[in-house]
């Protein structure tokens, strides 16, 4: 079709065509711009008030268009800066002269003994937000169509079963086409069940193929979520994170801990032949690096002595819960399981529930703490302390992780519960700590969808026996 290789980026609607690693390199030509106007100006006799005609309707306008849609680096706004600074105060020549005032103190406004020149980093922040807004008022509109990640159900009457972005855990968020003719105007409330929160597996037989019926009835729904919201995928609040300092470190520390993850991943798929998908592993990689990064932050509340490696029961009239989440790859179910005993580390109740649905893991341990909290409100127990093996929900908990997600709506549910139960705490535990737990999320899947026990079933009988020891 005579299609020739260009070597080099051009740009196209006054935009690099073409963004690569390196910012610094792609927007460098901003600065180029900026300087050669102002060596246009060399030499002319112009007034203070020219010039501050000059910086404000030209100079500062070049980069406008750039930063209403990237967030430029830190170094070349201030290199920016600098020139303008250079330019306010230089001669007429030699663009040199005292720099009297400095340039932050410039860009206050008049009242405050400013001249009222743009601060570029707050400029290029509130142009980049003013883009966001636009995109979450104007849900309609293409690009917001195209940079929505997808829906979270809640009753399923604002999303569309074939024009909507939805299915979770499969190939692809979207119903693959051509369907029947008549699921195009049906919304995804229409596939739901009048007995709870549930999907209405006869319909979906009828209406779909076997493929989609099996991507249909793979997407979890979670309880909490009562309304239809927008969300952005793999994100643990589910809301949209913008660019941040320290990029490269950033980067290169989402890089090491995806690269431990798929590691252990591959030593539990071959010792133990469990693994995980390829969407929960990036969450779980992701949220483990965020975790990571907030505690050197100071923004997670540091465990004041480390995590026992073994069972130990708690005080005098307090009972304990460990729980835990696990999956059966085999039959695609997510499991929970729970375990409550005494100070003495007496058994006294134990449950398990499954679900056919494959939750991402933090959901699901998420999910198995709340269940267990109900068990105990049911029960009528209001004195007891929750152990879990994830460290992502404990630390969600503690600092009350708000967001539109899944997990997040999950999570905002057992704080509520949390608030009603004052004596009842949640804790972190290792996974050694946790093996009765762990061996009922195994096992749960045996019994009935959800079964309670007055007695140890035997699977963790020499569990307990052995914690008691």
């Amino acid at each position: 079709m005579g299609v020739r290789h260009v070597l080099g980026t051009g740009t196209y609607l006054g935009l690099p065509s073409l963004i690569g690693r390196s910012k610094k390199a792609t927007f460098g030509y901003i600065k180029d711009k900026i300087w050669r106007k102002i060596n246009s100006w060399r030499g002319r006799p112009i007034s203070k008030a020219g010039k501050k005609v000059m910086i404000k309707s030209v100079l500062q306008s070049i980069p406008s268009y750039v930063m209403g849609l990237f967030i430029l680096l830190d170094g070349i706004v201030s290199d920016i800066e600098k020139m303008l600074n250079s330019f306010w105060w230089g001669g007429s020549s030699n663009n040199k002269g005292i720099r009297w005032m400095s340039w932050d103190r410039m860009t206050g406004s008049k009242n405050e003994g400013g001249l009222g020149f743009r601060d570029l980093k707050s400029f290029n922040m509130a142009m980049v937000a003013k883009r966001g807004w636009h995109l979450l008022n104007n849900p309609d509109s293409l690009v917001s169509r195209v940079f929505k990640a997808r829906w979270s159900i809640g009753d399923g009457r604002n999303i569309s079963v074939m024009g909507d972005p939805w299915l979770r855990g499969c190939r692809s968020d979207w119903v693959k086409g051509p369907q029947n003719y008549g699921v195009y105007d049906l919304s995804v409330n229409a596939l739901l069940s009048n007995d709870g929160k549930q999907w209405n597996g006869q319909l979906i037989r009828e209406l779909f193929d076997s493929e989609v019926v099996h991507d249909i009835l793979q997407t979890p729904l979670v309880g909490d979520v009562e309304v239809d919201k927008w969300v952005w995928k793999n994100e643990r609040s589910g809301c949209c994170r913008g660019e941040k300092s320290k990029e490269d470190r950033m980067v290169a520390g989402r890089v090491a801990v995806l690269i431990d993850t798929l590691w252990r991943n591959r030593n539990n798929l071959i010792w133990n032949n469990e693994s995980v998908g390829c969407s929960n592993l990036g969450l779980h990689a992701f949220c483990s690096w965020q975790e990571w990064f907030m505690a050197q932050e100071g923004n997670v509340p540091v465990q004041a002595h480390q995590s026992p490696l073994s069972w130990n029961p708690p005080v005098y009239r307090r009972w304990k819960c460990n729980v835990d989440a696990g999956f059966n790859t085999r039959r695609g179910t997510t499991n929970r399981g729970w375990c409550f005993r005494d100070h003495l580390g007496n058994f006294v109740h134990a449950g398990v529930t499954w679900d056919f649905v494959t939750l991402p893991i933090i959901e699901a341990e998420a999910l198995a703490l709340k269940e267990a909290i109900q068990v105990a409100i049911e029960l009528r127990v209001t004195n007891v302390i929750f152990e879990s093996d994830s460290q992502i929900t404990v630390n969600a908990i503690r600092t009350g992780l708000i967001g539109t997600s899944e997990f997040s709506s999950i999570i905002s549910s057992i704080c509520i519960l949390l608030l009603n139960f004052p004596n009842f705490e949640v804790k972190f535990v290792k996974r050694q700590a946790n093996s009765v737990a762990h061996a009922l999320a195994k096992a749960a899947d045996s019994w009935t969808r959800r079964s309670s026990f007055n007695f140890p079933p035997p699977c963790i009988e020499p569990l307990i026996i052995n914690d008691m020891s």
